[in-house]
């Protein structure tokens, strides 16, 4: 069937997509993205440099923010925590969120978007 996320097309028309399904079973990992603001979008102050910790059962991925405040990290499959941190600030997991940064699950050629932002009242 055929919903409005801007992906769906008929199956006759949809054989680019089929491609790159097939192609995700030989993948390894999956990657991690997402969002810092400073609780407007676009941001009015600078997000850029906030340290993006993402902690699994055996390793640890570190990343920081753009000037955008956008983050993405490739890790293997797995379970794992996303946690932001800037010296003097707080953050908060965004309504926005699309996943728990708590709970994040990778599947090979998946992945998860997780959005923070700086919680002004506890800085």
């Amino acid at each position: 069937s055929l919903y409005g996320c801007g992906n769906s097309t008929p199956i006759d028309d949809a054989q680019f997509a089929l491609k790159v399904i097939k192609r995700l079973k030989d993948r390894q990992g999956g990657v991690i993205q997402g969002l810092v603001t400073d609780g407007g979008f676009p941001s009015r102050t600078d997000v850029s440099r906030v340290d993006i910790t993402v902690s699994g059962e055996k390793h640890e991925y570190k990343t920081v923010t753009n000037r955008k405040g956008e983050f993405k990290i490739y890790v293997p499959p797995g379970h794992y925590s996303v946690v932001p941190s800037r010296a003097g600030w707080k953050f908060t997991i965004d309504i926005l969120s699309y996943e728990d940064p708590g709970q994040v699950d990778v599947q090979n050629g998946g992945g998860a978007q997780v959005q923070f932002q700086r919680d002004w009242n506890r800085n």
